[in-house]
């Protein structure tokens, strides 16, 4: 028998997964006509899996919980299956910056790649890093033996193994030798590895012809230890290298030895539709990041602002409605997807990805259902993938009004189950719950404040922003935090800094941003405590002009931009960061697809404008510093820069206004403004002024 037909463990992990749901395990039969990791599934008068190999009776396995309705099975689970992909994957990263896998024990760890597995995945990408800089107090093992204990279980499970490993910034101090040392070091008592991820930049900061002479020394040395084995290059390319694509697609043109296929994901270098124009042949590895929010590749367009400032970057996010329409955007010229994953915030996008990877018509619901049935069988599963996709709904309405929220949370606060799963979801709910009492309380805070503004009670308007939590805010947030020390204490969950140990607030850890500004409250109590120190008789008109921000001029059109985004400089995060560049035919013009250049792209639309009158554009920048944008009004550039640098408006010191005049017939009555920058640029207001 070999190893791969070998069933032993696979059917002890299998039985034990049928016997704690209350199931009979079914029957196993080995078949070597069934493609590698394809199955069939027979239901009458019993429940047999047959496959060729035991990675194949793994996915049957899944496949048939996934359709286990609490009363028996579902008839669509009887058939043979064949994935449509090839390549299927699951992500693990050994270091500080995700929000669990750090801290894992290797059976947690394990535990969690028979999860990919059952979901059906093939392929397990691995990343580490040995520098202190890069390791918590939490991890328990060297990455040396990290790496060498879960390639071999995933050997085991006759999954195939990439491990991620980046280039050094600069080749002067280090010889060929040098190099190769330091990755056989790492690589070569691994029991199993089948390839090398490589990105070409992000982290990395060599030009093509250095990346590119690497590869087959590096693929040599690496298949004397693992025969069956290739490298995988990144399109990632460095910052500031403009002639980094050129120099790119000429060297895949050479065909290198050693280089078995391309890899698009985050900071590209080109479009999807470049990189498969000019692949030379190679295969086109997806790496779509499936785990951050915002200031990320594949951003949550049309966020609202309530829900950007306190979510942070990686909170829980179920977000398989956009991610199903990215999915049949790209699939066409790849070969699979393995996601950029940093923890499980994403566990239901990474398996609704791998039920896609076999089955492209799987729609979201079905997605949503599947997973709920194959890892919260104890918390009423159609319940669950309700609750799952509404999760996604709660982001988009604004969040004061937003009637997702509240049935939401009910929803959830009624299930129970012991899994992380459900506590982590239970959390989103309350905490989704909790922002939108506090964005209903603190807008009605501002209202008030600005009213007894307008009446000249500058204290009483001071008193009236102070955020006072109520009751029922208090109970929710004592629940978000008790959810969370659960989590911490079943999975090491990190949605702290301080107490839990993440790396920074935006790793995860939402309860460091759960109460950052929801409102423009804190914009104006720092406005009103800077008139209350200026001498009695100026008060007045400072207030009066404080309120020209509310109470436009006639003919004046200002857009502010989520919420009130004066208050981003009290440290909220960025949101507003589009990429640049053109799509093929192929692809829909979809907000969640990265354009693939370094250059940015921020479009405000304004409305009701008087096209034969002149204006003055002015737009609020994070600060007078801030990079100059190029302007463009219905894609007719304006001014190959932001325009002249004024005073801000209220002379707040982080603020700079910049002006550009418009003569009359430049703009329509709906006119779209663009900035656009080779650099992340924050955008706080954009105002039309009417002059002469």
């Amino acid at each position: 028998m070999s190893q791969r037909t070998d069933l032993s463990l696979v059917s002890t992990l299998i039985a034990k997964e049928f016997e704690k749901r209350g199931l009979s395990c079914p029957a196993l039969e080995l078949d070597p006509s069934i493609a590698d990791d394809g199955f069939r599934i027979v239901l009458s008068p019993a429940p047999v899996l047959y496959a060729s190999g035991k990675l194949g009776m793994l996915h049957a396995a899944g496949r048939l919980l996934q359709s286990f309705n609490g009363s028996g099975y579902d008839s669509d689970a009887e058939g043979s299956f064949a994935a449509q992909k090839p390549m299927r994957g699951g992500d693990i990263g050994y270091h500080n910056t995700p929000h669990v896998y750090g801290s894992w024990s290797y059976a947690q760890t394990e535990r969690y790649i028979l999860d990919y597995a059952l979901c059906g995945a093939n392929i397990i990408r691995l990343s580490f890093n040995e520098h202190d800089a890069l390791r918590s107090p939490t991890m328990r093992y060297r990455s040396k033996d990290w790496l060498k204990h879960i390639s071999g279980f995933c050997d085991s499970l006759d999954l195939d193994v990439c491990v991620y490993y980046p280039n050094p910034d600069s080749l002067e101090n280090t010889t060929l030798e040098q190099y190769l040392a330091e990755r056989r070091k790492y690589l070569s008592e691994m029991p199993r590895l089948n390839s090398l991820m490589i990105p070409g930049g992000d982290p990395g900061n060599l030009d093509p012809p250095e990346v590119f002479s690497l590869i087959k020394p590096l693929a040599d040395m690496l298949k004397e230890y693992h025969s069956d084995f290739g490298i995988w290059l990144t399109a990632q390319m460095p910052h500031d290298r403009p002639a980094w694509p050129e120099q790119f697609k000429q060297e895949l043109a050479r065909h290198p030895e050693g280089l078995i296929g391309v890899v698009h994901g985050p900071n590209q270098a080109m479009s999807l539709a470049e990189l498969n124009d000019c692949s030379a042949g190679y295969p086109i590895w997806l790496y779509p990041d499936l785990t951050h929010d915002i200031r990320c590749q594949n951003f949550m367009d049309n966020i609202d602002y309530a829900m950007a400032s306190t979510m942070s970057r990686e909170s829980p996010n179920p977000r398989l409605k956009e991610f199903n329409a990215l999915y049949d955007a790209t699939a066409y010229c790849t070969v699979g997807s393995i996601p950029y994953s940093e923890g499980v915030n994403d566990d239901a996008n990474k398996a609704f990805w791998l039920f896609k990877g076999w089955d492209a018509s799987v729609t979201p619901e079905q997605g949503a259902l599947r997973y709920a049935r194959l890892f919260l069988y104890e918390s009423k599963p159609c319940e669950v993938a309700k609750g799952i996709l509404a999760l996604e709904d709660n982001r988009f309405a604004p969040t004061a009004t937003n009637p997702s929220i509240a049935p939401t949370y009910a929803l959830f606060k009624a299930l129970g189950g012991r899994s992380w799963r459900i506590k982590m979801y239970k959390m989103r709910a309350a905490f989704d719950r909790y922002v939108q009492l506090r964005t209903l309380r603190r807008e009605a805070d501002y209202k008030k404040a600005l009213e007894l503004v307008r009446k000249g009670k500058l204290t009483a308007a001071q008193a009236a922003l102070f955020d006072r939590r109520t009751a029922e805010e208090d109970r929710l947030r004592r629940e978000v935090v008790d959810l969370a020390c659960k989590l911490y204490d079943q999975i090491t969950y990190k949605l702290n800094t301080n107490n839990f140990g993440a790396r920074c607030a935006e790793r995860g850890a939402i309860l460091d941003t759960m109460d950052l500004p929801v409102s423009a409250c804190e914009w104006l109590e720092k406005h009103l405590l800077r008139i209350a120190r200026l001498p009695v008789s100026k008060r007045r008109a400072a207030m009066n002009e404080l309120l020209t921000r509310e109470e436009l001029p006639e003919g004046q059109i200002c857009r502010t931009l989520y919420g009130d985004p004066k208050a981003f400089v009290m440290g909220l995060p960025m949101i507003y960061k589009l990429y640049l560049g053109d799509l093929d035919d192929k692809l829909p013009v979809h907000p969640l697809i990265s354009r693939g250049t370094r250059t940015y792209r921020l479009d405000v639309t304004l409305d009701g404008i008087d096209p034969e009158q002149n204006y003055l554009l002015n737009t609020v920048f994070e600060s007078a510093s801030a990079p100059n944008p190029t302007v463009f009004a219905n894609d007719a550039e304006l001014a190959p820069d932001a325009g002249e640098v004024v005073p801000d408006i209220l002379n707040f010191a982080p603020l700079a206004t910049r002006q550009i005049f418009i003569p009359a017939g430049k703009l329509t009555q709906k006119t779209v403004i663009s900035y656009r920058c080779d650099r992340t640029v924050k955008v706080f207001e954009v105002r039309l002024i009417p002059v002469k």
